[in-house]
This record gives C-alpha cells, sequence and structure tokens, in this order.
C-alpha cells in the first residue's frame, strides 16, 4: 500500500489546527443519571444541553427518522444488530458528541468504539477523542468494516482515569474519503 506522505502532512497539521471547542461542564448525562465506569455507552446517550454544548452537527436537519432525541440535530437511525437501539449516522468532519459519566476509582481504562463504514477500498476516516478532564486523547484510525449494518469493534486505547466526573468528547475526522463521509457511530465501552 502506498502512502503520500504530503496528505498525511496536512492531515496532521489539519486535526492539530483545529478549533477544539472550549470545555463547557454545562452539560448534563441523559436523563440526568452519570454512569458509573466500567460500561457500556449506546451513542445516542451523549449528554443534553444542544448544538455546542452536548454535541455539533453541521447542519440543523435531524436525518433521524426515529422517535428518540429528533428535536435534535445528531442524526440517529436504528441499529438493526448488536441488541436494537439506535446509532449515529450520517457524520460528516468536524462533527462531535459529549459524554459525561462518573468514574468510581483511578485505574486504567481500555477505551473501545463499535462503529461501521462502509467505504471504497483504500478510504479511511479517523475518530478523534479527548477526555475533558484528565486532558488524554486520541486518534484512532477507522479502515471500512463491510458495510453501514455491520459494525466492528475498535480498541483505541489505554486512559487513566481518576475517581471523580469525567467527560468524554468524541469527534468525526475524514482523512482519504473524497465524499467526506465518517464512520457511524454504535457505542463506546470503558472496561
Amino acid at each position: 500500500m502506498k502512502i503520500d506522505l504530503r496528505l498525511c502532512t496536512i492531515l496532521v497539521f489539519l486535526f492539530t489546527a483545529k478549533t477544539i471547542p472550549a470545555a463547557d461542564y454545562s452539560a448534563q448525562p441523559l436523563y440526568g443519571i452519570f454512569k458509573s465506569a466500567p460500561f457500556f455507552f449506546p451513542a445516542w446517550e451523549y449528554d443534553t444541553g444542544g448544538e455546542g454544548v452536548a454535541y455539533h452537527d453541521s447542519d440543523s436537519e435531524n436525518q433521524n427518522t426515529n422517535s428518540v432525541r429528533i428535536s435534535e440535530g445528531v442524526d440517529l437511525w436504528d441499529a438493526p444488530v448488536a441488541g436494537g437501539g439506535y446509532r449515529v449516522g450520517w457524520t460528516r468532519p468536524g462533527e462531535w458528541l459529549r459524554y459525561s459519566f462518573k468514574v468510581p476509582i483511578q485505574r486504567n481504562y481500555q477505551l473501545r468504539f463499535k462503529i461501521s463504514f462502509d467505504s471504497p477500498e483504500n478510504t479511511s476516516a479517523v475518530i478523534a477523542y479527548r477526555f475533558l478532564r484528565s486532558g488524554h486523547q486520541g486518534r484512532s484510525l477507522v479502515t471500512p468494516t463491510g458495510g453501514w449494518n455491520l459494525p466492528e469493534n475498535m480498541d483505541a486505547g489505554v486512559v487513566n482515569l481518576s475517581e471523580g466526573h469525567e467527560t468524554l468528547e468524541v469527534y468525526f475526522e475524514s482523512v482519504t474519503n473524497i465524499k467526506g463521509e465518517c464512520p457511524d457511530f454504535w457505542s463506546f465501552e470503558l472496561l
């Protein structure tokens, strides 16, 4: 596989130079209840607070045809496998979501995303993440999973989190996909 280093340099610059929203702790977890790690967190259970506080969506139109969170701009659709529920879809570069939770004890946690990505061969995208309190951040390369309804687990790394409230921000960044499509986001886990 041949990699164009000029493109990689440009993409690293774009990621590091992008404006990251200021930490805004006015967001609250869905239902007002802080889940405790370790846990499974469905993607559609992002914080409350609206555009610019709990999420950013590139358009105000909700592509959602379901009956959950229809007054918000985050695009949700059915998750027909993996226990049902909903997933965040129609993601575009620069969109992000926030998730608030409680860390019961300080220790290392494995961060795992469940994603699906249906894109032509030799394309990829990036999911970036940042923990607001601990400051830990990273990026994970996403390659096609074989279809939008074929999610795969993706280990994003080990993070050391301190006891107390924490907020995870998940960013969608396109890398080599000409259409600007980013992966569908099904869930994340802290194990």
